[in-house]
């Protein structure tokens, strides 16, 4: 493998109180065989557990170049990521989250390879499995809500709430080049940075999906869980969600010419609120519905619509019950 054809390459790894997982994301990252260098920027969050010690160990190693940046104070996860790919000055940038890693090693030689062949691509995604807290596999291959199953994304996807993949799956051409500033990444949302890194990418350029599984993402829901998918797990996310995307069209309208129109979702926002108020009855839940309600607007065919992707969630959810 010639290097002369693999320029260097950033890898920007994010995390936060990951202390059970952050040595499989950089074992999963020293382990490519890519022929140049590896810059890796970790940026740990002001982590409370012993994250930073294990980060650090590995940063002592002088044939490894890795870039530790300790947080005094918790910044949130688009401060985080917006920071480090400022830092960034490669060619070619990769994520890794510090519960996620890479489950083949030629993954960073594949995506590199394919963007040097194709300039027109500002990115290139792949498939991914999905893991629990002790490295069991939920689903081979992701299947769920938002997959895209075409090997190329485009903003149309985008509108249709569909994903080129997560964070671990990609790698694009240096962010210095968008016309949206990085740093307004954090500016949109202290936490959502993903959706917004989709529409920049599909924006700046062609997006290529490669069939191949190269990465695992880490689903974890743990009763009483600090992670933040423990947290929301019982909690209606809805009005945030919209609150978030109603700025994220409005800060790219600044910034590019052909800004999406997202499709229509309101009778998914109504069933899942439904969903969310019933399973888990709080005050939180009742105010988040009564919010979708007032920001939406309703007819007898959206209600339609909202009552049959409810029943079947729950004919779903009560065939898996059945099974077990």
């Amino acid at each position: 493998m010639n290097c002369n054809n693999y320029p260097p390459i950033d890898v920007v790894l994010v995390c936060y109180n990951q202390e059970k997982f952050i040595a499989q994301a950089l074992e999963s990252i020293l382990m490519q065989t890519y022929p140049n260098v590896i810059n890796i920027y970790v940026g740990d969050d002001c982590s409370k557990d012993s994250t930073l010690e294990i980060v650090e160990r590995y940063s002592s190693d002088k044939n490894r170049i890795i870039h530790v940046v300790s947080r005094p104070k918790n910044l949130g996860p688009t401060k985080n990521i917006s920071d480090l790919l400022q830092r960034c000055e490669a060619s070619y940038v990769a994520l890794l989250e510090g519960d996620d890693f890479w489950t083949n090693n030629d993954k960073l030689v594949k995506q590199v390879d394919f963007l040097q062949k194709n300039n027109e691509y500002s990115c290139v995604s792949h498939r991914y499995s999905t893991v629990d807290q002790f490295n069991n596999q939920i689903e081979s291959e992701y299947t769920g809500r938002g997959k895209v199953e075409s090997s190329e994304y485009t903003v149309s996807n985008f509108s249709e709430y569909g994903y080129m993949g997560f964070l671990g799956s990609i790698v694009f051409r240096n962010p210095k080049i968008w016309r949206l500033p990085i740093k307004e990444i954090a500016n949109i949302d202290w936490f959502i940075s993903d959706i917004t890194i989709n529409l920049v990418l599909a924006l700046e350029g062609k997006v290529k999906i490669l069939d191949d599984v190269m990465a695992a993402h880490r689903i974890i829901v743990i009763t009483g869980g600090t992670n933040y998918k423990s947290k929301i797990a019982k909690k209606n996310q809805i009005p945030e969600r919209l609150k978030y995307l109603e700025k994220l069209l409005d800060v790219f309208d600044r910034y590019y010419p052909k800004v999406p129109t997202l499709k229509n979702n309101t009778s998914h926002y109504i069933a899942m609120s439904f969903l969310y108020f019933f399973r888990y009855p709080s005050a939180h839940n009742f105010k988040a519905s009564i919010f979708v309600f007032k920001q939406c607007e309703i007819s007898i065919s959206i209600l339609n619509r909202a009552l049959l992707e409810l029943l079947s969630f729950l004919r779903t959810y009560f065939t898996k019950i059945v099974r077990k």
